[in-house]
């Protein structure tokens, strides 16, 4: 079957239910989950591909900037602190979103401004710039580390009067959500499939 027919989605989302196929494919990098931990400054375990290698690396990132690349792919501006990588770490790296096969939210694991005291003399030269970021074109959001950081039951609360907010301006609100994340999950599998047909390719060269 092909991969782009939609009647393949419907299947998926028929046979495991919506909210199972939606969960499964939120493990995948979105701009809502980048952004989320750039606010919120977790640490995130992410499977990034690189071309000429094989199969995806695992690595531990500390998200501070999202924005366009200047080759105009999103990308993240993360310090990785350890990880597989054909590079050197800890250091400052940048990662396209359409590379990251799989994001892990560590939303326990909070980090303060990149690089930490316990890093080498030579890394703290390399500090975190609050005024964007000169390897993208287009910077949509930086980390604030001046802010306060919110806790857990701040954040709740802070998400349910939001939440009331919008439904008392729009009851049909989490209806239209819900008919969007389905919209953006179908995007999602349609992309997932995808690279599971080029992963053919490639393996049959």
């Amino acid at each position: 079957m092909n991969f782009n027919d939609k009647r393949y989605i419907y299947y998926l989302i028929e046979k495991y239910g919506y909210s199972d196929v939606f969960d499964f494919i939120n493990e995948d990098a979105s701009p809502k989950q980048v952004t989320d931990a750039i606010k919120k400054r977790y640490k995130a375990e992410i499977e990034y591909y690189e071309p000429g290698t094989k199969g995806s690396k695992r690595r531990v990132i500390e998200p501070v900037a999202y924005g366009l690349s200047k080759g105009h792919n999103p990308v993240v501006r993360a310090f990785q602190p350890m990880g597989d990588t054909r590079s050197e770490t800890p250091e400052w790296k940048m990662f396209r979103l359409d590379r990251i096969r799989n994001w892990k939210a560590l939303r326990n694991n909070t980090f303060e401004e990149p690089p930490g005291p316990e890093y080498p003399k030579e890394l703290q030269v390399k500090k975190y710039n609050p005024d964007g970021d000169k390897g993208m074109s287009v910077c949509y959001l930086n980390a604030d580390f001046k802010r306060k950081r919110m806790t857990n039951d701040n954040i709740l609360k802070y998400n349910e009067k939001r939440h009331q907010e919008k439904l008392a301006n729009d009851p049909m609100y989490d209806f239209r959500k819900t008919v969007d994340n389905a919209i953006d999950a179908t995007d999602e599998i349609r992309r997932r499939m995808r690279w599971a047909e080029e992963d053919k390719k490639r393996r049959r060269r």
